[in-house]
């Protein structure tokens, strides 16, 4: 399914991830997901990128709208999960550069 939209899954540390150009989201249909009451939560988070069957199964592969970090230290060259200890850490240390720096809107 990926191939046709030029597209490849990629393993990442804790996700599969996929990789190639995506089309920006459509800025009127988000605006009209905040203002339906109606819509399921998740709705507003994810935006359907294909679906698939498998053995009669429906399967969805979901973009998320907002960027989210995975925080992980490198051990040989391998991506590996922070502890809860490192996390808490790190967190405000990462939190404090990000404030700083200026982002487009």
């Amino acid at each position: 399914m990926l191939q046709e939209h030029d597209l490849v899954l990629v393993r990442s540390a804790i996700t599969l991830t996929v990789s190639g150009e995506l089309d920006e989201p459509d800025q009127d249909e988000l605006d009209e997901l905040e203002e339906d009451d109606d819509v399921d939560e998740d709705a507003e988070t994810f935006e359907l990128l294909v679906s698939f069957l498998v053995e009669a199964e429906e399967y969805g592969l979901y973009i998320p709208l907002d960027p989210f970090l995975v925080l992980v230290r490198m051990v040989d060259g391998q991506a590996v999960l922070l502890s809860d200890d490192e996390l808490d850490r790190v967190q405000p240390l990462i939190e404090a550069e990000l404030e700083e720096r200026e982002w487009p809107d």
